[in-house]
């Protein structure tokens, strides 16, 4: 909706006839009032109201109705900037904490991951990320932009005074009994400022990996269980990598009964752990990756997290740490489990300690679910439709969807000869099964989409 909604003129009209008749203002002219319709047959009776010429905006009916989702979240938001802008108490942040608190309150009941709080031209829009795709809650007149900034950055312990650099900090927010933690990135932009809240929750996102949907669980506890290895999770960005690591940690740190020394190195630390040595990357006092590997084995560990493996440095710590003795969880970043080994062998480390070491490789991907309430059986294949369900999008949810290589003895000969990826996948043909194999199965049961 390229439209700035005028929800002072929708506060006029009683809500739920606004809603039925799907009658949506946008803009209050000198003489007329423009809204966007799906029937001009209401123009006697909006005229009536607003005691002025209607101009009508045909629009889709879908389109309307994703409009009047949390229509009240939004007359609220509305209602709170007019109030601060009446009272024009730029120093008075009563109205302003009310305002985030219904936001994250919203966001949260909604499973967002994040807000974002962007500053256009002539509004702010505000947004949030539900299963990967944004949606937009609000746009809004720009004036309560710079007290909404001030506010978050107070609380998240950022400099209020710096609008040209960017800037990165955290608070903490109970909730309903809940402990939250938000994550703060601001940014400047060419009309104001952007600001991200990421939503951390340790009961809903640190998962037990019997949960997560992985087929290869059994693979992997059998892995892990061992006293030394190498383990890596592999995905695109967004892909779930880092539940699945802490969802194998805290298998291990309860198997366990935190009777293993247990260590992650993240960049940053996303989900606090009893029993767990969390060590936070900061480049800013020259607290890096390396740094830390080249002296965590004086720590005694027996388990390693590294965050990511980002060069053949970090690889190279990892596959020693490895062979003495330890077992080494991390991700990196490539599309595929065999990709994987390909990426490792043009970090130029010699294929023998890669094979000395490498004991499972696990890809995944993070896949939109059709939503159960509207989906339809349609020519052979089920198809998305949208409902209030799914915010008229048609997805509900996300499932993982993972490949699994244990390099066996067979796979070792493999890597030492260097074959290429479509040569090792002729040869595992009948033992290993892709993700595309996978989702064109799950397209099928009807869980996703072609």
């Amino acid at each position: 909706m390229t439209n700035m909604i005028d929800y002072g003129l929708s506060s006029l009209l009683e809500t739920p006839w606004q809603i039925k008749n799907l009658i949506l203002p946008i803009k209050d002219e000198k003489l007329f009032v423009v809204v966007l319709s799906t029937n001009e047959k209401l123009r006697d009776e909006l005229e009536l109201i607003y005691k002025k010429p209607i101009k009508f905006v045909i629009c889709q009916k879908k389109q309307l109705q994703k409009e009047f989702l949390n229509f009240d979240i939004k007359l609220k938001l509305y209602e709170i900037k007019e109030e601060f802008i009446k009272q024009n108490k730029d120093s008075d942040t009563l109205l302003i904490n009310s305002f985030i608190d219904i936001l994250i309150r919203f966001t949260i009941e909604q499973n967002s991951s994040d807000i974002h709080i962007e500053s256009q031209k002539s509004f702010l829009t505000i947004r949030y990320r539900v299963d990967g795709i944004l949606r937009t809650i609000i746009n809004i007149t720009s004036n309560i932009q710079k007290p909404i900034s001030s506010v978050l950055k107070l609380i998240s312990k950022l400099d209020i005074s710096i609008v040209r650099l960017p800037q990165d900090g955290a608070f903490e927010k109970r909730i309903d009994g809940i402990n939250y933690s938000f994550r703060t990135s601001v940014v400047p932009t060419i009309y104001g400022e952007s600001i991200v809240l990421r939503i951390l929750n340790n009961q809903n996102l640190y998962k037990d990996i019997d949960t997560i949907g992985l087929n290869c669980v059994e693979t992997i506890k059998d892995i892990v269980d061992k006293k030394q290895g190498f383990v890596l999770i592999t995905g695109a960005t967004g892909s779930g990598k880092t539940t699945t690591l802490y969802a194998i940690i805290k298998y291990l740190n309860q198997k366990n009964n935190q009777n293993k020394k247990i260590i992650t190195i993240e960049d940053p630390v996303e989900y606090r752990i009893d029993g767990v040595t969390q060590i936070n990357i900061d480049n800013s006092i020259d607290l890096s990756f390396d740094k830390i590997l080249e002296n965590i084995l004086r720590q005694d560990p027996d388990i390693i997290m590294i965050g990511e493996i980002r060069d053949r440095y970090s690889l190279q710590l990892a596959i020693e740490a490895s062979l003495t003795g330890h077992m080494v969880l991390s991700t990196i970043h490539t599309n595929s489990a065999l990709e994987t080994i390909d990426r490792l062998l043009n970090f130029k480390v010699k294929p023998y300690l890669i094979v000395s070491s490498l004991k499972l490789i696990v890809s995944q991907q993070l896949k939109l679910k059709l939503c159960e309430s509207c989906k339809i059986y349609k020519d052979g294949l089920y198809i998305k439709v949208g409902c209030p369900s799914c915010a008229y999008s048609g997805y509900k949810g996300r499932a993982v969807v993972d490949e699994v290589l244990k390099i066996d003895d067979k796979l070792q000969k493999y890597i030492m000869k260097r074959y290429s990826k479509n040569k090792i996948i002729k040869k595992l043909k009948n033992s290993f099964v892709s993700i595309q194999e996978r989702i064109k199965q799950k397209i099928k049961e009807g869980v996703f989409d072609k």
